[in-house]
């Protein structure tokens, strides 16, 4: 709702007309910014911010306005990718690898994506000669698949056998069952062979065992890590690609070579070139310092997998934005600035500031738009906004209500055992759907949902009910009647 309204302002849809590579924007407003963008090119996207925490922050955000499904979030995996002695994040490792996994099957299913990385995870560069292990794996329901096959195929894509799966990264087979926990899932996969022939391919739940959604294929994501040092240099290099070893590639690279059109937004990029410099400075001072501990022992070596410092400022895109908060003096050709939509100045939960706040929007001709999180905080701003006369509109979705839906839900509580407790359920339940529906004839609409209802009810229950409905409910009710 709030981006469909943000894509009508006059702001956005000049911007759309002409695209300008500069955008000066609120900072509270650059997801709404980039959401826009990301629906005006359609392809995928890489948004580079400063710090960790404006990378969660930024995907926090346009979850709350848009599809959080499609922001990939590209984490920091931390000095164990160099060090011995220290541990890579499991979890960030996995979420990674899934930012891989969408990569290469972009070709195939051309879904746009937005990633989401910050300084210090970009600058993890992998060997070149290893984007052909990021193949993926698919499985087919219907297919047929020899288990020594498919054993050697999970073997090489870094999957260990097991008796029994308890962890990500791993496999196992019991007769003609086979499950799998691929690196970039929250649930397990079965697989119900009847011979070589796949008949079933289930989500699986860890603890209970049991399956709880089916699917016809899965895309296993290999399970290695291309940004660590391998113990041995030479590793994973045929005898005839020495010479390639000494060439290594970013994630820009690999959009670059599997995606091939996309774009790249830049978050405040003053603060990011610099921080890109103070990455790398304190990356390779760490490696001089603690060479001992290094995974192999040869620090120039190592540094191959750490990027030039002008390695972003030098990438060269198709479509590139910057995103900046504090605004020039003057705008060239190449800015645009969104002077009309800002975010309220902070009131700290006080109700007095709040409304003060509105009221100074108000009297500058500014529309305003109130983003709640439930139905409780609707209930009182409306309060609020009613006890100080400040006009509103309520943006719900009526032309959506489910009216038959309404109707059964009601008969549904009231055939319940109508006690006291569910008494309250039942007046929470039709006050709600009073605050979400602005419109009258909604409103209404509900009141015979609730008549009818009553309709359906035995002799005996309509009796209790008479006798124990709270005042609260029979006052909500006149009150609809009388609008």
């Amino acid at each position: 709702m709030f981006l469909s309204n943000f894509l009508k302002e006059k702001n956005w849809q000049k911007f759309s007309e002409n695209p300008k590579s500069n955008i000066y924007a609120d900072e509270n407003v650059w997801a709404f910014v980039i959401e826009g963008i990301f629906n005006l090119y359609k392809i995928p996207f890489i948004i580079v911010t400063s710090t960790f925490d404006k990378n969660t922050e930024l995907i926090e955000d346009a979850g709350c306005i848009g599809d959080k499904n499609k922001y990939l979030n590209y984490p920091y995996l931390g000095e164990g990718i160099f060090f011995r002695n220290k541990q890579v994040n499991g979890q960030y490792l996995s979420e990674r690898l899934d930012t891989l996994k969408k990569i290469n099957s972009y070709k195939q299913n051309m879904e746009p994506f937005l990633i989401v990385s910050s300084v210090s995870s970009l600058i993890n560069l992998m060997p070149k000669n290893l984007t052909d292990s990021l193949s993926d794996f698919s499985i087919f329901k219907g297919n047929q698949y020899k288990m020594g096959s498919l054993t050697e195929s999970l073997t090489n894509l870094g999957y260990e056998r097991v008796h029994k799966v308890y962890d990500k990264g791993e496999f196992s087979i019991r007769g003609d069952v086979v499950d799998i926990f691929d690196i970039s899932e929250s649930n397990p996969l079965r697989l119900d062979f009847f011979d070589d022939n796949l008949e079933h391919l289930n989500y699986y739940d860890i603890l209970s065992q049991k399956n709880f959604s089916e699917i016809s294929e899965f895309t296993l994501t290999p399970n290695f890590n291309p940004w660590k040092i391998r113990e041995s240099k030479e590793v994973l290099l045929k005898a005839d690609e020495y010479v390639k070893r000494e060439e290594y590639i970013s994630l820009i690279d690999l959009l670059k070579e599997k995606v091939g059109k996309f774009g790249i937004i830049i978050c405040d990029p003053l603060e990011v070139y610099l921080k890109v410099k103070s990455e790398i400075d304190i990356v390779e001072k760490t490696i001089s310092s603690e060479g001992e501990d290094l995974i192999v022992n040869d620090t120039e070596f190592i540094k191959k997998y750490i990027p030039k410092r002008n390695f972003l400022e030098n990438n060269v895109t198709e479509v590139k934005f910057n995103l900046l908060s504090s605004r020039k003096e003057l705008l060239d050709e190449n800015d645009f600035e969104f002077t009309a939509i800002k975010t309220q100045k902070q009131n700290f939960g006080n109700p007095g500031a709040f409304i003060e706040n509105l009221k100074s929007d108000i009297n500058k001709n500014k529309k305003i738009l109130i983003s709640l999180e439930n139905n409780e905080r609707i209930k009182k701003i409306r309060e609020l906004l009613v006890e100080t006369g400040l006009p509103f509109d309520l943006l719900g979705s009526d032309k959506h209500v489910d009216i038959a839906a309404i109707k059964n839900k009601i008969i549904s509580l009231l055939n319940i055992n109508f006690t006291e407790g569910m008494n309250l359920i039942l007046f929470q339940f039709m006050e709600n759907l009073i605050y979400m529906n602005s419109s009258m004839l909604i409103k209404k609409q509900i009141l015979s949902c609730f008549q009818k209802a009553l309709m359906n009810l035995s002799p005996e229950i309509l009796l209790f009910i008479r006798h124990t409905a709270s005042e609260d409910i029979l006052m909500l009710f006149l009150k609809i009647s009388l609008v």
